[in-house]
């Protein structure tokens, strides 16, 4: 077996639009932290296959094959071998189309920005492509309490909101594997964790939240290079453990994480290496159903009554929290919009799941944000002993993916999610399959 590794900075000019919140009321304002894209290649001598974690709120399926296909050309590693999932900080770069309460921002990406960006990322894939050689495989797990909480509260009237749920679901474990080279000395970890880095809220600083504080601390006292990876957390967030919402406290919460990933990968002792390790991937593309098929007309009619509602708000002097609650509504609307005028175009939504075998170890990479209950649910079913599920991989802008009893509850994450309540078991189910596909491989 064999790994390389290699990262690359990918901060954007300050000014630019900033994704993850629509209440932002301003483009980018300077640089707290520097933002990366990291890559790790690994080969069994018939297989290779490539991981990129960059931290970045989510990627389109388009910009994804972009990367892939010039990858594939330049390193010969088949593009359904190329994992590319993001953090989701919401403190990068606006990456895909989105709006925003303030009606004269555009919340379209900087399109001449993002093919720099694909050029970048795929820098890295050409530099951990070139330096690959010969390497062990180790994995280790640990749990963590004081990052991740559930976030779907059920306020007195019985409605959920977005708040704090102690008693919800979450997945407290870290998954860790650890490539050491001939000489035991750490070539590359990648860290699985369920948290939305939302820790420094609304901020107007680049910054890659807690994963990239975590994975920093590791670099810095162990070497190589850290890959985070988020796992399951749609309905995850740092809201209950947050002691406010800052950048210090980002770092304080990645110093929990990357504490953590280092006592791990510090007592990792079980290595293999050779032609034992098995290398293979697999995927498939399933095909949901969209949760509701509305008139666009209709849905743009709800837009425009909203706005004007705003403008009059706005003339009369109303206070400022009346007129952000009818913003908030307005982009929902026009996000359902948007959704009537894709469904309006075409019968299913085509999205994908990937899977990838390093040994006895298998990666789960599913697109957008997936409900916690999935991730645990794609474990439980997995046959490997070691099964990590990575979210927000390949595909952005499928939107949120929540579980099916979730719909009767209701919320922010149903209402905005445009897949019908079947797709979470579609997409376990896909899951599922193709990693028995590589079971039953030679």
């Amino acid at each position: 077996m064999q790994a390389g590794v290699a990262k690359v900075v990918i901060t954007p000019p300050v000014g630019c639009l900033m994704g993850g919140y629509g209440s932002r009321r301003e483009p980018s304002q300077g640089i707290n932290d520097d933002l990366y894209a990291r890559a790790l290649a690994v080969a069994d001598g018939r297989t290779r296959v490539m991981i990129m974690a960059c931290d970045l709120v989510g990627l389109p399926a388009e910009n994804v094959a972009n990367i892939r296909r010039e990858i594939e050309a330049e390193t010969g590693i088949s593009a359904g071998n190329i994992a590319i999932a993001c953090s989701h900080t919401h403190c990068g770069p606006l990456t895909h189309n989105a709006h925003y309460r303030r009606r004269d921002i555009s919340g379209k990406p900087d399109r001449q920005w993002l093919a720099v960006l694909e050029k970048q990322i795929c820098g890295a894939a050409y530099m951990a492509a070139g330096n690959m050689r010969p390497a062990q495989i180790g994995y280790g797990d640990g749990s963590i309490r004081g990052i991740g909480g559930n976030r779907r509260q059920v306020g007195a009237d019985g409605k959920v909101f977005l708040g704090v749920n102690p008693q919800g679901i979450t997945d407290d474990k870290v998954g860790i594997v650890r490539f050491n080279d001939e000489n035991g000395n750490m070539i590359a970890a990648v860290i699985n964790y369920a948290c939305h880095p939302t820790v420094a809220y609304n901020a107007l600083f680049i910054s890659a939240d807690y994963p990239g504080f975590a994975t920093e601390l590791i670099e810095k006292n162990l070497g190589g290079v850290c890959l985070f990876l988020n796992g399951a957390c749609g309905n995850i967030n740092p809201n209950r453990f947050a002691r406010e919402r800052t950048y210090r406290e980002a770092e304080r919460m990645g110093r929990i994480l990357g504490g953590a990933g280092i006592q791990v990968l510090s007592g990792i002792t079980d290595y293999s290496g050779g032609d034992e390790v098995k290398i293979d991937a697999a995927g498939e593309k399933p095909a949901l159903d969209y949760k509701e098929r509305r008139n666009p007309a209709d849905a743009l009619e709800t837009v425009n009554r909203l706005r004007e509602k705003i403008e009059e708000m706005e003339k009369a002097r109303n206070p400022f929290s009346e007129i952000t609650a009818v913003e908030e509504k307005m982009l929902f609307a026009m996000d359902d919009y948007d959704v009537a005028l894709e469904a309006a175009e075409r019968d299913k939504i085509i999205t994908e799941i990937q899977v990838l075998r390093l040994g006895d170890i298998m990666l789960a990479f599913l697109p957008g944000e997936v409900f916690v209950e999935i991730g645990l649910e794609i474990k439980k079913r997995s046959p490997f002993p070691h099964t990590l599920v990575a979210t927000y991989a390949n595909d952005y802008d499928i939107g949120y993916i929540p579980v099916k009893a979730a719909y009767d509850e209701g919320g922010y994450e149903t209402v905005t999610s445009k897949v019908a309540p079947d797709s979470a078991e579609k997409l376990i189910v896909a899951v599922e399959n193709s990693i028995n596909s590589l079971t039953e491989r030679k």
